[in-house]
This record gives structure tokens, sequence and C-alpha cells, in this order.
């Protein structure tokens, strides 16, 4: 969860920044819109952006933070399309493709399924296993709070 916000918070502060430049005064008379808007836009284009993370370097920023990794379970390399095909799967199963009501749902079952069966649908229907690198109380402080930071430099204009 917490490699994904520092994923989703990343790149939706970036996209909000480009999408601010070219067009300034729609969001600042329908804010409340936009940032629906951008937050929605975002996680969809992520999902585009997602694989190439992946194939490149078997995680994102976020997952690099965490120190996780994702792995196709037969040893073989992650293509685009595999790492398409699962971050489509996590954005619909397990974000409800952003619907915030849906998200809701959708992120707390997918949750009691990785605590119940040790992964999730998207992993185990997919092939795919998560790797697990060691995390010490620094670089949880330090994940938690990158979350925090952007936030805060995202909010301000």
């Amino acid at each position: 969860m917490w490699a994904r916000s520092i994923d989703l918070l990343l790149f939706e502060a970036i996209l909000g920044r480009l999408i601010h430049l070219v067009a300034p005064q729609p969001l600042e008379d329908y804010e409340t819109l936009a940032a629906i808007m951008v937050f929605t836009a975002s996680s969809f284009v992520w999902v585009l952006v997602e694989p190439l993370f992946l194939t490149r370097f078997s995680a994102t920023p976020g997952k690099m933070v965490w120190r996780i990794a994702i792995k196709r379970r037969d040893g073989q390399p992650m293509t685009y399309w595999v790492a398409l095909s699962r971050a489509v799967d996590v954005w619909i199963r397990g974000l409800g493709a952003s619907i915030p009501p849906v998200g809701l749902i959708t992120s707390f079952l997918a949750w009691r399924t990785l605590v119940n069966r040790g992964e999730t649908t998207w992993d185990r229907d997919g092939g795919f296993v998560v790797v697990h690198g060691e995390v010490g109380p620094l670089r949880a402080f330090v994940g938690v709070g990158l979350c925090f930071v952007i936030i805060a430099l995202a909010g301000s204009r």
C-alpha cells in the first residue's frame, strides 16, 4: 500500500503540475472537480507507465523505497504486455478503477485476500511473485515521510 501510495502520489503530483501549466484557470475555478479528474486520470495513465518500470527494474519508485520487486513465477523476463496485464488487474481488482466508493471496497477485499492467502488475486492469477527485502525502521520512516512530503509539495503552488 505504501509503495503504491508513493507511486500514485508522485505521478499525480507530476501530472497535476503539467495540467496546471496547460490549463491553470479551469483548475482554479473548479478545484475539487479538477482534483478528482487529475486523480482518476493519473491512476489510469499510471497503468500504462508502471509496466515500463517493472520491465526495466522489476519495481516502481515506491517499490524500490520499500525493497519490493515483482518477478514472474516461471522465471521468464517481464515483458511490457505481461506487466501491463498485471497493472490493469491491480487497477481494476485492487483500486476499483479509481472510482472512490468502489476503490474502498476493492482495496479492502484485496487486503483481506493478501492477509488470508499470502498473495493477491492478480499476482496468483498472473503467475507473479512479490519479493521483499528487509525494511528497517529508518527506511520505513523515510518511506512514510516521503508520502507526506509529496503531498505537501503537490499542494504548494
